[in-house]
């Protein structure tokens, strides 16, 4: 075992917080995919659909696992070859901290930001249940992103505890602050971008890594919350243009049924499931899709909308008949 995890390049020297990397004249972006040995099925399928695009995406893959042990797992399971594909950089987790202290998904994501940004201009912090589908530039679509400076967001009253999580990390006035702004949900109305630069200024005024930090936040959102408070983006709240009540991930599901929500937005991911039955509602731009581990929910294209029942369990779940009654 010590073999295989010694043959993992190292991460590079983490540097001081609050740094600002030089930009080389070709930005760089990478992929930022933590990983365990539960969604290991899900990894390999993300990395044979990243092989097949990577030469066209120009973007790296930085695969985190949480232990040396992991990492062996991983190749008595699929071979050493699955881990040395071209772009592809796995890491063990070598924080101070202890990952069960935390959200281990969030903490991995930010360590591996951290750790990572002196080699890249860009991060995109996405899950194992993703896959890649088209060819696209990646760092261009991260460039524009931030050139835009605006969150296309919804509103959903299941995830609530969401938002207020995501402000967490913030004092009083910030909140306010926030609430002022209109903070709502972005949670996969797009791919999560997060531009090196202000990242690092992210985890200075956040007092990242500090024992004192929260045990649970959520995700991309803190990140979110600090441009739209010191890096003047804002929020653009689509709430009343979705056709009736907004679904958990109204964008990536196709905009709550209406279309011109979607030629507004023009996310470039998509559930899996929506892709699948109209991707001409999507178009050529979605060259990802997420949520693989979640076996359609119960997609009505008749609504064009989605409903989740709660917790669903993946190996057993099946539409529910009941469905269209559910809904109204």
């Amino acid at each position: 075992m010590s073999a295989t995890v010694s043959a993992l390049p190292p991460p590079p020297l983490i540097p001081p917080i609050g740094a600002l990397p030089a930009l080389p004249l070709i930005r760089r972006a990478a992929f930022v995919v933590p990983t365990w040995p539960r969604d290991f099925s899900f990894t390999k399928a993300l990395l044979d659909s990243y092989a097949a695009q990577s030469l066209s995406l120009h973007a790296d893959l930085i695969l985190v696992f949480s232990f040396g042990k992991d990492v062996e797992t991983f190749n008595l399971s699929f071979g050493h070859a699955a881990l040395k594909k071209t772009g592809v950089v796995p890491t063990v987790y070598s924080g101070e901290r202890k990952l069960m202290e935390f959200d281990p998904i969030f903490y991995k994501k930010w360590w591996t930001i951290y750790s990572f940004a002196k080699n890249y201009d860009y991060f995109l912090p996405v899950d194992t249940e993703c896959r890649f589908i088209r060819q696209y530039s990646v760092a261009k679509f991260a460039m524009q992103y931030f050139e835009r400076k605006r969150f296309h967001c919804s509103r959903s009253q299941r995830l609530t505890y969401a938002i207020s999580e995501s402000m967490s990390l913030f004092n009083n006035s910030e909140k306010v602050a926030l609430r002022q702004f209109k903070a709502c949900l972005l949670w996969f109305n797009e791919i999560p971008v997060v531009e090196t630069s202000s990242a690092l200024r992210f985890i200075r005024h956040v007092n990242a890594f500090h024992p004192t930090w929260p045990t649970k936040v959520f995700d991309y959102l803190p990140y979110a919350n600090y441009l739209a408070l010191y890096e003047g983006w804002q929020f653009d709240d689509l709430t009343p243009f979705m056709n009736g009540s907004v679904p958990v991930f109204s964008l990536g599901e196709g905009g709550g049924g209406n279309d011109a929500v979607m030629q507004r937005v023009k996310p470039h991911w998509a559930y899996w499931f929506a892709y699948e039955n109209e991707p001409h509602k999507f178009g050529l731009r979605v060259f990802m899709t997420f949520h693989h581990d979640r076996p359609g929910g119960i997609y009505l294209k008749t609504r064009k909308r989605f409903y989740f029942p709660p917790s669903p369990n993946v190996s057993t779940f099946r539409p529910s008949p009941r469905a269209d009654t559910i809904l109204g």
